[in-house]
């Protein structure tokens, strides 16, 4: 297994512990889509507002996943249409400007057309951006939670592949033998870490998250399975 820390992290402009769209429990993370964001600076003795390795996953196999509940363009429509295009889950750094060296996982595409995606400056990802008969869309619906994930397993280093699942469901798989780019930012949840495009709020993620779960040195998922029904109540080896 990889290594366990205990993060921290700073909320920002909004994001926060809201209790009107629960997963499990009484309560989800809640982000109003206009430049809410939480950054995890790394370990726990980590200076506020610095950059941590704890998220370069190097030539290693990792698991980086979620719980995501999309806000809709009509109010409190339950399982109609998705509110915004472009919306970051996690990043630290790369998309949408290359030149910031890091990973993201996101959707990307018009709402009625959406697509999950992970990218980073190394080129892990760019299959995402191949034409519609290279992987399968996601028309995520609002309202609706929906477990998310993508994977590295790198058991066998001549040939490490990554997958993108929703419910379980592999989405997508690419060959991943070029590592991954390290960052020098922490690790930012709901928005870009690009300064101009956070400012125009054009990344910025609607609606809640719950269970987010980040593992490095384990691929948790390597082929269909049946997402967890309730809280992660203990962090295994290997999760940060």
């Amino acid at each position: 297994g990889g290594n366990v820390h205990h993060s921290t992290g700073s909320t920002v402009a909004g994001a926060g512990i809201g209790s009107t769209a629960p997963k499990f429990g009484n309560t989800s993370i809640a982000f109003d889509g206009v430049r809410d964001f939480i950054d995890v600076w790394g370990a726990h003795d980590a200076t506020p507002g610095t950059g941590s390795t704890d998220f370069n996953f190097g030539s290693g196999s990792f698991t980086v996943e979620a719980w995501i509940n999309l806000s809709g363009s009509v109010a409190n429509e339950v399982e109609g249409d998705v509110e915004k295009d472009n919306q970051v889950i996690f990043t630290t750094g790369g998309w949408p400007v290359a030149a910031a060296p890091g990973w993201t996982f996101y959707l990307y595409g018009a709402t009625t057309n959406h697509r999950i995606a992970f990218n980073n400056t190394l080129g892990q990802g760019a299959v995402a951006f191949a034409p519609d008969t290279d992987h399968r869309e996601f028309h995520p619906l609002a309202r609706k939670w929906y477990h998310v994930a993508v994977v590295r397993d790198a058991s066998t280093q001549e040939a490490p592949t990554g997958y993108i699942f929703v419910d379980g469901k592999t989405q997508l798989t690419w060959a991943d033998t070029g590592g991954m780019a390290e960052s020098t930012s922490s690790l930012r949840i709901g928005d870009t870490t690009h300064a101009a495009l956070y400012t125009a709020g054009l990344y910025s993620f609607a609606g809640y998250m719950d269970d987010i779960r980040i593992t490095k040195g384990v691929a948790r998922y390597t082929t269909n399975f049946t997402p967890e029904e309730g809280e992660i109540v203990s962090m295994n080896s290997g999760s940060v």
